[in-house]
């Protein structure tokens, strides 16, 4: 009798690479480095995007093949209803739009890292397969947008931080309250908004120049991003050389994600960002606020 091995399915593993001067374009993936706790380097995303008829089984191959990732992610379906061709045809699509986001370096079985420009090929298969997969798609991009943001410190497949980032013009002042967080002895000066679709920090905000303090939870995500900007040279060295500049407007899922990514250490944001206005709290102003708005409902 057969073993039962685990059902079909597609899975992320998911790491970092070091940026070392040494390293070449056509290292092999298989000697990526993953950065030890307390290490002064900043590692950038990795991830590997993969299908398999035996997931179980092929995530304890991978484990031993390939040393480099620390989390991972397996997907599968009820009933295990995915077959070998709707797998093919789900790992291409991830690749394909996970490097249309380019929030992350991203490889497959089918492209070796060196070359990550590629994508796996898209089978063809029925039209009624290809509506049924594009809406099991449609749900695993939102679900694995929320889950790879606290390993990875990025979004897979967050389209509206690459394409659509939040205008924020004049026209929109009186719609969107916008808060300060600053530090005069150290010479930077960030602006945020709060906005329907997240915590804005706006282009031409300065920010701290170095990271500064010990690592602890949820601050890997702030130190990633701004190494990962600072690479697509949407972060740089101010005039002043005492601040990095804000090139984009960047959203976050919180004030204090945002906080710490300006202030370059831990840091509670209800407490740290202030109504430009009046110099309230964003914890203040969130009570008035959602005060008022039930006051109004009543």
């Amino acid at each position: 009798k057969q073993k039962n091995k685990g059902p079909t399915g597609i899975y992320f593993l998911l790491g970092f690479k070091e940026d070392s001067e040494g390293e070449t374009e056509g290292s092999s993936v298989d000697s990526v480095t993953v950065r030890e706790e307390g290490a002064e380097s900043v590692s950038k995303p990795l991830v590997y995007i993969g299908q398999t008829d035996h997931i179980l089984d092929r995530l304890r191959n991978q484990k031993t093949e390939k040393n480099w990732w620390e989390d991972a992610i397996l997907v599968t379906a009820a009933s295990d209803r995915l077959n070998r061709m709707h797998v093919q045809y789900l790992e291409a699509r991830l690749c394909h739009e996970a490097k249309q986001v380019n929030n992350v370096d991203v490889f497959s079985a089918d492209v070796s890292f060196a070359e990550n420009k590629q994508t796996p090929t898209i089978p063809n298969i029925s039209k009624a397969d290809k509506v049924d997969l594009e809406e099991f798609l449609k749900n695993l991009f939102l679900v694995l947008s929320m889950v790879t943001w606290p390993i990875l410190g990025v979004d897979m497949f967050d389209h509206r931080r690459r394409t659509s980032q939040p205008n924020i013009d004049d026209s929109a002042g009186s719609k969107y309250q916008k808060f300060v967080m600053e530090s005069n002895r150290l010479g930077w000066k960030a602006t945020a908004v709060e906005t329907d679709t997240g915590f804005v920090v706006e282009a031409e905000s300065l920010v701290r120049r170095e990271w500064k303090g010990k690592e602890v939870t949820g601050t890997r995500e702030a130190r990633v991003l701004r190494e990962t900007l600072k690479d697509r040279d949407l972060l740089v060295l101010n005039d002043d050389g005492k601040s990095l500049e804000l090139k984009q407007n960047q959203s976050f899922r919180t004030p204090s994600a945002a906080a710490k990514f300006v202030a370059g250490r831990n840091a509670n944001g209800r407490d740290e960002w202030r109504v430009a206005e009046n110099g309230k709290t964003y914890a203040e102003w969130e009570a008035e606020h959602l005060g008022s708005k039930k006051a109004t409902q009543e």
